[in-house]
């Protein structure tokens, strides 16, 4: 299952990036996000990992993750496991005319046996993650817009 959602910032790309990486702002600048614990030596950028508590389905979920790749102003990679399955979720960053279009792909792939029999429902949640997804670019709009 992969996921991809866009939206257009009014903001130059080396203002917009950096944003994306700054994990402990995040949880202000995304409503659904309650809280945001870095648990790593590093904090921003590859090697970075927290702990990210959203609302989900009306339900606090936490999760660990790791920034596992990035080129600066261009790409960020994010990874997490959870329930056997590998989710992967990729920023890619594009100026066009002093904005930044930022493409949002999300993506999990089913790692263990139990994890692959639940895929088929999975699917059935990929609108309500469209959503999610979409919802989470526009906050970040708002917030870097002003």
């Amino acid at each position: 299952m992969t996921i991809s959602e866009s939206v257009t910032i009014n903001k130059p790309v080396s203002e917009v990036y950096p944003a994306f990486l700054d994990i402990e702002a995040i949880g202000n600048r995304i409503p659904g996000i309650v809280k945001t614990e870095v648990i790593s030596d590093t904090q921003t950028g590859v090697g970075t990992v927290w702990k990210e508590t959203r609302v989900m389905m009306g339900k606090e979920v936490t999760e660990q993750m790791e920034v596992t790749g990035a080129q600066e102003n261009t790409l960020i990679e994010i990874t997490s496991n959870s329930a056997g399955t590998l989710y992967t979720t990729e920023y890619i960053f594009q100026e066009r005319d002093g904005a930044t279009e930022v493409t949002m792909k999300f993506s999990g792939v089913a790692q263990t046996f139990m994890a692959k029999i639940f895929t088929p429902l999975a699917a059935l949640m990929a609108g309500s993650m469209k959503k999610m997804l979409k919802s989470d670019l526009e906050s970040m709009k708002q917030s870097l817009e002003g």
